[in-house]
């Protein structure tokens, strides 16, 4: 859609269920509303997406901070990406998409607290990779001897922690 093509189908409801998660958050927002939102009908949405699991994962797909993250993850620390240079790749992804972070994540974290369903996707589709690359980046590096030994995930879910209270107090 960059090359002024308008957006495909999917992408439309992919922006649509961004922008009502960011409203009115995942757990209130109904497929119904997605598709009203991207301008189908409900059984042309369950054609690209048979349900909300399906579409949560295609979303969080879409979102370059999470790829980004994962590509860094997937690199290892000998392949020539020292540690600080990967921290700072993956800071830079994540201010990039700092206003998506800003709309969504505080619904995500309010509501995994309250509704078994959206903590389920959340672990399944966004916080839980998210962490898992992390842990991958941290144990690589304690390997290569970059870092001191240490618990991964408590590194991780450290980083993850600090960036999600700057993206959201810091304009």
């Amino acid at each position: 859609a960059d090359n002024g093509d308008p957006l495909t189908t999917r992408e439309r409801i992919v922006q649509a269920t961004m922008h009502l998660v960011g409203e009115q958050g995942l757990h209130a927002t109904t497929l119904d509303e997605i598709a009203e939102r991207a301008g189908i009908s409900r059984s042309g949405l369950q054609w690209h997406y048979r349900n909300k699991d399906e579409l949560v994962a295609e979303v969080a797909r879409s979102i370059p901070a999470l790829l980004s993250i994962a590509r860094l993850a997937e690199e290892p620390p000998e392949a020539g990406a020292d540690f600080r240079t990967q921290l700072l790749d993956v800071a830079d992804a994540l201010l990039r998409n700092r206003d998506l972070v800003r709309r969504v994540g505080p619904f995500l974290l309010l509501e995994v607290q309250q509704h078994p369903e959206v903590a389920r996707l959340a672990a399944t589709h966004t916080f839980g990779p998210l962490l898992h690359h992390f842990i991958t980046l941290f144990e690589q590096h304690e390997r290569s001897g970059e870092l001191r030994p240490g618990s991964a995930q408590v590194r991780a879910q450290a980083l993850i922690g600090l960036f999600l209270a700057l993206m959201l107090i810091k304009p």
